[in-house]
């Protein structure tokens, strides 16, 4: 033991691995950088896009109610902010928010998946099913074609 600080001998202080360092002036650039950070965009656009969803239901839902009642609705989502905001210019607002919402949790999928295939480039080890042909599913399989099926079902 060379060092007396090493509590560790079996690690040498030569064979450290070290981690590349970027200076970032920003706190939030510094934090979308790591993959916490992507973690949590991702969960704070999916709760506002999961928000939009059922906010959409239940404004869908009142078509039910009577023609009355929808356009009724149609009208307060037109005037909503007035007079601080124009005729409209709240709705648009939100129509924005919810393109950068899905821009960003699409580019925060798309990053943390390649991080996590160049962290582990070699695939876990798995069972093999006894059964000849047949190929065990698990909900994790098909998670991956949701956002295909909510674009088709959606418009």
């Amino acid at each position: 033991m060379q060092n007396p600080k090493n509590l560790n001998p079996s690690v040498h202080l030569r064979s450290v691995a070290t981690t590349r360092r970027v200076a970032v002036r920003h706190r939030e650039v510094a934090f979308w950088n790591t993959m916490i950070g992507k973690k949590v965009v991702m969960a704070i656009t999916g709760i506002a896009l999961i928000g939009f969803v059922i906010g959409h239901m239940v404004g869908n839902l009142k078509i039910f109610a009577g023609p009355e009642t929808i356009n009724a609705y149609s009208r307060f989502l037109r005037d909503v902010g007035m007079p601080e905001l124009e005729y409209g210019q709240l709705l648009w607002l939100v129509r924005i928010f919810l393109l950068i919402c899905v821009a960003l949790h699409i580019t925060a999928a798309v990053q943390l998946t390649r991080m996590s295939r160049a962290a582990r480039p070699i695939g876990y080890a798995t069972k093999k099913d006894i059964r000849p042909g047949r190929r065990e599913r698990c909900a994790g399989a098909e998670f991956s074609w949701s956002p295909l099926l909510f674009s088709i079902f959606s418009t």
